[in-house]
């Protein structure tokens, strides 16, 4: 049971390193199923964002992030969660967690893209200038 768990995290960990490149793979996989470009892009979005939210607290905790990048994403999602929530109910007078959530996760996505970014640029300078 040990080893298939080191298997799982060791796919996990790998698929992370690029998750753009899930990204593509997944977008032209899901064009090709569904024939539907709209389908394809929020299915991509959707599977990049599970790899990303790895990524991105495992680059936070490198750069020795005194919060816990796990834990940071955990309350913005959070945070994203409770503000849509609040419009949604502001403007229909009702709440649909399941729009909500969605909503977050696709948030997220954009958010994670440009902190990867972002957190990418900071360690390649901070690897070049230690050297």
């Amino acid at each position: 049971m040990r080893f298939l768990w080191d298997l799982l995290l060791n796919a996990y960990a790998l698929m992370s390193l690029v998750p753009f490149v899930i990204f593509i793979l997944v977008w032209f996989a899901a064009r090709w199923r569904f024939r539907d470009k709209k389908r394809a892009t929020a299915l991509a979005m959707d599977v990049t964002t599970f790899f990303l939210v790895g990524v991105v607290a495992g680059m936070l905790d490198t750069m020795n992030f005194r919060f816990g990048g796990i834990w940071l994403l955990i309350l913005l999602f959070l945070l994203t969660i409770g503000l849509i929530g609040n419009a949604q109910y502001r403007l229909k007078r009702q709440l649909d967690f399941r729009r909500q959530l969605r909503a977050a996760w696709r948030l997220g996505f954009l958010g994670l893209s440009a902190m990867y970014v972002v957190l990418l640029v900071i360690g390649i300078v901070r690897y070049f200038h230690s050297l």
